[in-house]
């Protein structure tokens, strides 16, 4: 289990906090898994992207190689999320879904669902799951060229139960039209569902 920031990692913390361009000292802690196997470095930003919110990235996920059906992809990725500065536990949730990366080998990629990630990490009942989408809150984000490998993060959405059910069965991009659509606050943990029986 790793303790130390690489090289690689801090350039991917200064690249993605230039992203955020939040308010305030961006901070980076190491998060460790529960068997002390595997551990991640989270960066905050603060006040980004608006005041009163806060975004929480991975920086050191991009370290393991990305799969998609059983075929090494030619990226590696690194995970964000958003929510509201009162919100806790947000970080230790994006930990939680990069353990299900590292340790699981779940396959990360926009559309894909992480199941009970936030349920796992204590963060939230209600928005259960992460949705993965390609990050939209900023302007584009360009990959981060380093060592030879070409980075590039998602966004992980929190989700409910019905909304994940909607997901599965008429697929992610749908239920991202479906929260646009339904004008929902993302950094909302709390937030209704936007699917309606």
């Amino acid at each position: 289990m790793s303790t130390t920031p690489t090289l690689r990692n801090k350039q991917v913390a200064k690249w993605l906090s230039a992203v955020f361009d939040g308010k305030g000292k961006p901070q980076v802690h190491l998060f460790g898994d529960e068997k002390k196997e595997s551990s991640v470095f989270i960066l905050t930003c603060q006040d980004t992207p608006q005041k009163g919110v806060n975004t929480y990235a991975t920086v050191s996920l991009s370290d393991t190689i990305l799969t998609h059906d059983g075929k090494e992809l030619g990226l590696r990725g690194e995970i964000i999320a958003v929510c509201s500065a009162k919100t806790k536990g947000m970080d230790n949730a994006v930990a939680s879904a990069a353990f299900y990366v590292m340790n699981s080998g779940y396959e990360l990629f926009p559309g894909a669902i992480f199941p009970e990630a936030l349920v796992v990490s204590g963060t939230s009942k209600h928005l259960k799951h992460f949705l993965f989408a390609v990050p939209f809150l900023w302007d584009k984000i360009e990959p981060l060229y380093v060592e030879s490998v070409r980075v590039a993060p998602l966004l992980a959405v929190p989700i409910s139960d019905n909304e994940m059910a909607f997901a599965v069965e008429k697929g992610p991009q749908e239920l991202e039209r479906l929260l646009e659509s339904s004008q929902v606050d993302i950094y909302d943990i709390s937030r209704p569902c936007a699917v309606t029986k």
